[in-house]
């Protein structure tokens, strides 16, 4: 965040006529070093954007026109119309009034009454987005929305399974990776553009969740003594999804002990305090963590710290040519003492060739995966797995 020290102060403009819902958000927003200004009405809103304004929270019920169609005018103002709003709403939202809204190029929503560090953490999201993300038109915002609305309601995403190995001492099947592959034509078939449009469009806890449930329904009673890494975003910790996420797993015949929570790259931690609280739930009821891609993106040395994972993922850039690069080679050697130390499984990525493979288990490393071991695969075939170790 910018704070009001900062030779530029970012300006929140708030749409509400609930006046104690006003004040306080004007208390807390202020605080954070933000600039405020407020709007009790649609036409005072209209009034206010003549001026800078970096964000907006706009509540769907205002006292003379809905805010629907305040969204509609915003996103078609030249000087609003890349301005990231958040909707307000009551429970009694409607599912068509916020399909409506993403429509109109509404960016997030949120159910009163809210958490303040919820607030927080998703109005940090969409400025630090829309610093890094190029700015889409209303038109290509649209299209995206309805193939990804298409991809969740048809449920047009597949689990795909990658078997991971120990190799020290000897090779043998540690656990199971659940990936994700759109069964889509145009851009949204790269499984990373879809998860990235998700998040960006506010839809990535239905899609995420809709692949572990088609996951688990496949493992079904085959694998219930299996580990099963599960990728997710640090987005969906700290967005408070728990009990939805628990009720998913609880419901499988797999055990919490034997899920791995594996957060991935697509979202950084914004809010660090308030995502490891959130994490310690998880915990409590068994589940482990995993850190992915370490040595880029996100995973950096205080989240690993922080977050005390039961398994670390080295990153498959650092894997790949590994043998002939002695930085690469001082990276795994510093990853995989760390590990020992701490008693974390050191889990390597991306492995392609033979001689990766041999050149990881002489550094210690303790598990495997990758295409040289078994390629991802929607057909789930444990005695497949556990044969290559045989």
């Amino acid at each position: 965040m910018i704070s009001a020290n900062s030779k530029y102060q970012q300006t929140v403009l708030v749409i509400d006529d609930e006046l104690p819902l006003v004040e306080m958000l004007s208390l807390i927003l202020e605080t954070r070093g933000y600039k405020v200004e407020f709007a009790s009405t649609g036409h005072e809103a209209l009034e206010k954007i003549r001026g800078p304004v970096d964000l907006i929270l706009l509540d769907l019920l205002l006292p003379d026109m809905e805010g629907v169609e305040v969204c509609h005018y915003l996103k078609q103002a030249e000087t609003t119309r890349n301005v990231p709003i958040i909707i307000l709403s009551s429970n009694h939202c409607r599912v068509d009034q916020k399909v409506q809204c993403f429509q109109l190029g509404a960016d997030d929503f949120l159910t009163k009454p809210f958490d303040n560090e919820e607030l927080f953490a998703r109005m940090f999201s969409l400025l630090r987005r829309r610093s890094v993300l190029p700015d889409l038109e209303a038109q290509e915002k649209f299209e995206l929305l309805r193939d990804l609305r298409m991809v969740i309601d048809q449920e047009r995403v597949d689990p795909y399974f990658q078997p991971v190995y120990t190799i020290n001492p000897s090779l043998k099947l540690f656990g199971i990776e659940v990936l994700s592959r759109p069964n889509i034509h145009g851009v949204l078939k790269d499984p990373e553009l879809l998860f990235h449009a998700a998040l960006h469009l506010g839809f990535y806890s239905e899609l995420e969740t809709l692949v572990w449930r088609k996951a688990l329904n496949i493992l079904g009673a085959a694998a219930y003594q299996q580990n099963v890494f599960f990728n997710c975003s640090p987005y969906l910790i700290e967005d408070n999804h728990f009990s939805q996420i628990y009720k998913i797993f609880s419901e499988s015949l797999i055990p919490a002990t034997n899920i791995f929570i594996e957060l991935t790259e697509r979202a950084t931690i914004f809010q660090y305090k308030l995502f490891y609280e959130r994490l310690k739930e998880y915990r409590k009821h068994g589940f482990k963590v995993a850190i992915d891609d370490v040595g880029s993106g996100y995973a950096s040395l205080e989240s690993i710290i922080e977050t005390r994972p039961e398994a670390i993922k080295i990153d498959r850039h650092i894997v790949h040519g590994l043998t002939n690069d002695s930085y690469k080679h001082s990276v795994v050697k510093f990853i995989v003492s760390f590990c020992r130390e701490h008693d974390i499984i050191c889990v390597a990525e991306g492995v392609e060739t033979k001689e990766e493979f041999s050149f990881l288990k002489e550094l210690g490393v303790d598990a495997c995966q990758g295409y040289y071991l078994f390629k991802p695969t929607s057909c789930l075939d444990l005695n497949a797995f556990q044969n290559m170790s045989a």
